[in-house]
């Protein structure tokens, strides 16, 4: 039985007396709930093994420089390179890159030899990458790289979790916490609100692994700053309009 988006609006329909979080044109807030959700769910640190992808490409000697095609691409985990020589062939390696960068550029060089580094050089999305290998390949190579997908776009509420935004059910414990705190925010209720994206976020976070301690703060406080300065500035109307009818 599918899920939608359209069952994270109803399920939180029940909390919020019945509003409507798509009254708006083009089915909003909802639908870029949704879009907000995914993208925190399936961008860079969070990986997931259910959104993975490996890209191949064979190096030749001298050229740093790759264009692979891939209609998904999110951003680039690892890679690994080996080669073969002799006949019958031996292949030796893979052997793991130590430096993999996504978002700054590697420079040109003329230095030959085993690639140690790669980087996501340029992209367009949804169309190819080009790949920088660092030092220049001294020799042919075969590379492997294993890749997040990126995250879907929500074009209609109606739309699946899992089929669609490729997020399997047993997230649930996170996406409809995060949608019903986002639901609350809509209908004015900034302490539910608080505590329900507190629950998603929590769960979220449980799930996954490598990530560092000021990692998940960091990620915790992107996502609670706002409601906290929120409850705050609500604090304090109350607290002076208290102080005005003493």
């Amino acid at each position: 039985m599918a899920y939608t988006g359209t069952n994270s609006i109803v399920y939180s329909q029940s909390f919020i007396g019945n509003l409507n979080p798509t009254v708006f044109t083009g089915s909003e807030p909802a639908l870029s709930t949704l879009n907000a959700i995914t993208s925190l769910m399936l961008n860079a640190p969070l990986t997931w093994p259910w959104n993975r992808i490996v890209l191949t490409q064979t190096l030749t000697a001298g050229q740093q420089d790759y264009i692979v095609s891939s209609a998904n691409f999110g951003f680039l985990e690892k890679c690994s390179v080996s080669f073969t020589t002799g006949s019958p062939a031996v292949t030796t390696g893979p052997f793991e890159l130590q430096d993999v960068i996504n978002t700054k550029p590697l420079g040109l060089t003329s230095q030959r030899g085993r690639p140690s580094a790669i980087a996501v050089q340029s992209s367009i999305p949804g169309t190819s990458v080009t790949f920088r290998f660092s030092p220049a390949p001294d020799q042919a190579y075969s590379a492997v790289m294993t890749c997040q997908k990126a995250p879907y776009f929500w074009t209609a509420t109606t739309k699946d979790w899992f089929s669609d935004a490729g997020i399997p059910y047993s997230m649930i414990d996170v996406f409809n916490p995060l949608f019903l705190s986002e639901a609350f925010q809509f209908s004015n209720d900034a302490e539910r609100a608080m505590q329900y994206r507190q629950r998603g976020m929590a769960a979220l976070l449980s799930k996954q692994e490598g990530l560092t301690q000021m990692q998940k703060s960091e990620i915790m406080g992107q996502w609670l700053t706002d409601d906290l300065q929120r409850l705050a500035a609500q604090l304090r109307a109350q607290t002076t309009q208290q102080a005005r009818t003493v």
